[in-house]
């Protein structure tokens, strides 16, 4: 409806992988559509966007549970990296 790189497809694809990466009774494969979610959002909003940043956290934890370690860390640690950056936003909300 919104089209493929619309952040409510997004949006749609990011909430439909956390149903298959949280209930894996649907024998789904939350991956594609995680990182399809993420590519969309990273593509749409600045690196620094709140949530590009939660997205990142997302697919960084998806990462971790399923045992790909090596991006995984990559990914946090990009996140640490943009946390900690005064330019974003959500940096003046940590302690």
């Amino acid at each position: 409806m919104f089209g493929p790189d619309h952040l409510e497809t997004a949006e749609a694809l990011g909430r439909l992988a956390i149903v298959y990466w949280l209930d894996p009774g649907l024998n789904k494969d939350a991956e594609p559509l995680l990182r399809r979610a993420y590519d969309i959002r990273r593509s749409g909003l600045p690196p620094n966007h709140a949530t590009v940043l939660e997205w990142t956290y997302r697919l960084a934890k998806y990462c971790e549970d399923s045992g790909q370690g090596d991006e995984a860390a990559s990914l946090f640690a990009q996140l640490t990296e943009q946390l900690l950056d005064p330019e974003t936003p959500a940096h003046h909300d940590l302690d």
